[in-house]
C-alpha cells in the first residue's frame, strides 16, 4: 500500500467516526498508520460538550501540544512526530488538521491562523495562563497586514472591535458587538468592571487620577491613566476568567476565557514583580499576570525600578 492509498485509506477511516459508523475491519496497515487511526477514533468520538468534564482538561492539552508544535520539539512519547511523518506526511498532516480543527472549537477563533501567520518569526518567549509576551524580528510585518488592517476598519466601524493608544503603546480587542471605548469615573469603573480592580497604593510624587476607560465587553478591560511632573503613567488590566456567548454569522461562539498577547520588535528583559515573573519591553512596558487579571503598566518617562514598585503597591 503506498502513500497516496495510506492517505485515501485514512480519510474514509475519518468519515467512518464522524458518521458513526464505527471502526472499519481493514487489511494489515503499518503500525504507525494504526496510532494515527486511534487517536482518530478517539478525537471524533470523544464528547466536547459544554457539560463533559472532559473538554476543559483536553482543551488545555490541546493548546499545551500546539505550543509545542510551534517550536517543533522532538519529545519521546510523540512517536509518530518523530518518524512516522517522515514516511506518511500525508497521513500525518490529516491528523494534524483534525488536531487543528479541535483546538480551533475550543479556543478563540483566529488564535490558531495567528499562530501559523507568525510561527518561526518569534525570537523570544514569554508565557502565563492567559498573557503572552512575544519578541519578532526587527521590523518584522504579516504579509497579510494590509488585509488585517483593512478587516481592523471595518470592525471599528461597525462597533465589534476597540482601539487605544498610550505614548507609542497600542491597544486593541475584536470582534464582537457591543464593544465599548468610553471615558468614566473610576467608582464607575470599579462598579461595571466585573471584577475587583487593583489600584496603586503608591505613585510618584505630583502624579495624580487623570482619566479611566472601560474598554471591549463585560468584563471589562481598564485603563486607568495618571498624570505627574515626571511624566504619564498607564495602567491596563483584563479579566481573563469569564464566559460569553457571542453570535459569529449564523453561529453562536462560546466564549470561556480571554487571551492577551504583547508582540514587540524592540527589546524585552525578564524581572518580576513580587514574586511573580514579569516582562519589561523597551525599558517602559511592564508585563505580568496575576490572579487571572493580565496586567500592563507603561511609565513614559518614569524609570524600571519605578514601574517595578508601583506594580508591587497594587491592591
Amino acid at each position: 500500500m503506498n502513500e497516496q492509498d495510506l492517505a485515501d485509506r485514512f480519510s474514509r477511516d475519518v468519515d467512518s467516526f464522524l458518521n458513526d459508523a464505527g471502526r472499519m475491519d481493514s487489511e494489515p496497515t503499518p503500525a504507525e498508520y494504526r496510532q494515527a487511526h486511534d487517536l482518530a477514533h478517539t478525537l471524533t468520538t470523544t464528547d466536547f460538550s459544554d457539560e463533559s468534564r472532559v473538554r476543559q482538561a483536553l482543551r488545555r492539552r490541546l493548546l499545551n501540544q500546539v505550543g509545542a508544535w510551534e517550536g517543533w520539539q522532538r519529545r519521546k512519547e510523540y512517536p509518530m512526530r518523530t518518524f512516522f511523518w517522515k514516511r506518511h506526511p500525508a497521513v500525518t498532516l490529516a491528523v494534524i488538521i483534525l488536531v487543528a480543527l479541535l483546538v480551533a472549537m475550543l479556543a478563540w477563533p483566529g488564535a490558531l491562523t495567528a499562530v501559523a501567520q507568525t510561527a518561526g518569526r518569534f525570537i523570544r518567549e514569554f508565557r502565563w495562563p492567559n498573557t503572552v509576551v512575544r519578541q519578532t524580528e526587527p521590523n518584522y510585518r504579516p504579509e497579510n497586514l494590509p488585509e488585517l488592517q483593512e478587516n481592523s476598519k471595518r470592525e471599528l466601524a461597525a462597533g465589534r472591535a476597540w482601539h487605544f493608544s498610550f505614548g507609542e503603546h497600542n491597544f486593541g480587542g475584536c470582534c464582537a458587538d457591543g464593544m465599548r471605548n468610553e471615558v468614566v469615573s473610576l467608582p464607575q469603573a470599579i462598579v461595571e468592571a466585573g471584577y475587583e480592580l487593583r489600584l496603586p497604593t503608591f505613585l510618584p510624587d505630583g502624579f495624580s487620577l487623570y482619566e479611566v476607560r472601560l474598554l471591549g465587553r463585560a468584563p471589562y478591560s481598564v485603563f486607568i491613566t495618571y498624570q505627574g511632573p515626571a511624566g504619564r503613567l498607564g495602567l491596563y488590566q483584563s479579566f481573563a476568567g469569564f464566559r460569553s456567548e457571542q453570535r459569529v454569522g449564523e453561529n453562536t461562539v462560546i466564549v470561556n476565557q480571554r487571551a492577551n498577547a504583547v508582540i514587540t520588535d524592540g527589546e524585552i528583559e525578564e524581572t518580576s514583580v513580587g514574586t511573580v515573573q514579569a516582562t519589561l519591553l523597551e525599558g517602559d512596558l511592564l508585563v505580568w499576570e496575576e490572579d487571572g487579571i493580565s496586567f500592563r503598566l507603561i511609565g513614559l518617562g518614569l524609570g524600571a525600578e519605578t514601574l517595578v514598585q508601583i506594580a508591587e503597591s497594587l491592591e
